[in-house]
């Protein structure tokens, strides 16, 4: 029960953010959401289906509910708390504009993609629910296919139209996962 209501309230926050949009802001979406979802939606199909198909790297369901849990919690954090640093800034595409600012506040000042580490740290969660070692080490990479592209559209976007500030800003700060990427 506690793992449906986590599901719901993440699918409910995601969607009350669906529509947010820049009215002076430039489009630089190259279908980066497009590429996200096909590969978030691939990386689940495989998963599932080395899980079936291999059968002995299966490890306890109870366990994988208690383990996906947290994570789950943790990645919606951090993609609701990177949302509110974000304020009016945060969109579901690639949006940019001259005027808008470099954000270093809250998660913004350990990585520059806070909300995508947690996407991706949520969705590990839901994928330690299908108990299977090997799906995990098959999903993650997947997923990353679709979160580098979309990082390296929307560096550009904010390379070009925040520019020195920007490029600053990156100098100092890792991608995803502090002092790694």
């Amino acid at each position: 029960m506690l793992l449906v209501a986590t599901l719901l309230a993440w699918f409910a926050f995601e969607l009350s953010g669906v529509r947010s949009s820049r009215a002076d802001a430039e489009i630089s979406d190259r279908r980066s959401m497009l590429v996200l979802r096909v590969t978030t939606l691939l990386a689940f199909v495989v998963a599932a289906l080395v899980s079936v198909t291999v059968p002995q790297a299966a490890f306890a369901r109870v366990g994988a509910v208690w383990l996906s849990l947290p994570l789950i919690w943790a990645g919606v954090g951090l993609r609701w708390r990177s949302r509110r640093a974000l304020g009016e800034y945060f969109t579901y595409t690639v949006q940019t504009s001259t005027d808008q600012p470099v954000i270093d506040t809250g998660p913004y000042r350990w990585v520059r993609h806070p909300a995508y580490a947690g996407m991706v740290l949520a969705l590990l969660g839901v994928a330690v629910l299908l108990g299977n070692w090997l799906s995990l080490l098959v999903f993650l990479p997947v997923v990353m296919i679709g979160v580098v592209y979309r990082i390296r559209v929307e560096e550009a976007a904010l390379l070009r139209d925040l520019g020195p500030a920007y490029a600053a800003y990156a100098e100092r700060r890792a991608r995803l996962v502090p002092h790694l990427w």
